[in-house]
């Protein structure tokens, strides 16, 4: 089931067109599986540098998590060098307990505790869906202003869908004058989302449900856009950034609030497209988008 509104006023796009007009040529025909290269097959090919940190106190630290990087050693990544646990842990010199995780090709907001109990406290909180996660995405399509996606994930190894809903609204639509696959010019869409559950691949797989799925994303995008933007741009990450990061602290019980910068890439695309990115930072800080929220 999936519901679809469009009551989101969008500050940032310079193209705001009828999308019931325009539902056929702004959408690329369906994906093709001509890419499906796992995502644990990123490698970071240069040293890393050191990890950026956003927030520390006693009992937690947060990090931008790099593209490529994974949160910690896994049996089919057993080729990896490099892991952000590891990695952490030495540059703060401190024993460091995971509490939740990215995917490999996803940058963003990333948190661990700095001693058990801090981790189980915080862990609570993801698993009683006390946590506020914002996230956003740049799609192949002018995607609908907002909607909800309500679509039953299925995990590896279970017979049974586990309920999935996203959050998602559309802050700023683009548009390249590149005559490709058989259109005159190709659509683009900037998307803020924020999934009330948290299911393995949830926002990539339920973007590609709704048909418009992340640029750059090997596994559930379309490897038409991929090659397109590696050709044109020079660019391979995946265009999923973990903005936000809202909590209640466990012991102090003040609102936290962890924010990640728009990566390099995106601050590329959104001048490509003519997107004020300072605007939007600016509307994000300002609870904009939570205000008129679905």
């Amino acid at each position: 089931m999936e519901h679809i509104e469009n009551n989101v006023n969008n500050p940032l796009s310079h193209h705001q067109e009828n999308e019931d007009n325009h539902k056929e040529k702004n959408q690329s025909p369906s994906i093709k599986n001509k890419d499906m290269d796992d995502e644990e097959e990123f490698a970071l090919q240069e040293e890393i540098p050191p990890l950026q940190i956003l927030y520390q106190d006693n009992h937690y630290v947060a990090i931008i998590k790099p593209f490529g990087l994974l949160v910690h050693r896994t049996d089919i990544a057993e080729h990896h060098k490099d892991f952000v646990l590891q990695k952490l842990r030495n540059q703060i010199r401190n024993w460091i307990y995971p509490i939740h995780r990215l995917d490999g090709p996803t940058t963003g907001v990333l948190v661990f505790g700095l001693h058990k109990k801090a981790a189980s406290k915080l862990n609570n909180l993801f698993r009683k869906r006390s946590m506020k996660k914002t996230y956003y995405a740049l799609v192949r399509g002018h995607a609908p202003d907002s909607g909800i996606i309500d679509h039953p994930i299925l995990k590896y190894g279970n017979k049974h869908p586990q309920n999935a809903i996203t959050k998602y609204q559309t802050v700023a639509k683009g548009v390249l004058p590149i005559a490709q696959f058989g259109y005159e010019q190709l659509y683009y869409s900037l998307v803020r989302l924020q999934p009330q559950t948290g299911r393995m691949h949830q926002i990539r797989k339920h973007l590609k449900h709704i048909n418009y799925p992340i640029i750059c994303d090997r596994r559930y995008g379309d490897w038409r856009h991929n090659k397109l933007f590696n050709k044109e741009f020079g660019i391979k990450n995946l265009f999923l950034l973990a903005q936000k990061l809202e909590f209640v602290h466990p012991y102090t019980k003040e609102n936290v609030t962890i924010e990640a910068p728009f990566s390099d890439d995106m601050l590329q695309i959104g001048q490509r497209f003519g997107w004020d990115m300072k605007e939007l930072e600016k509307l994000e800080r300002e609870g904009y988008y939570d205000e008129s929220d679905i």
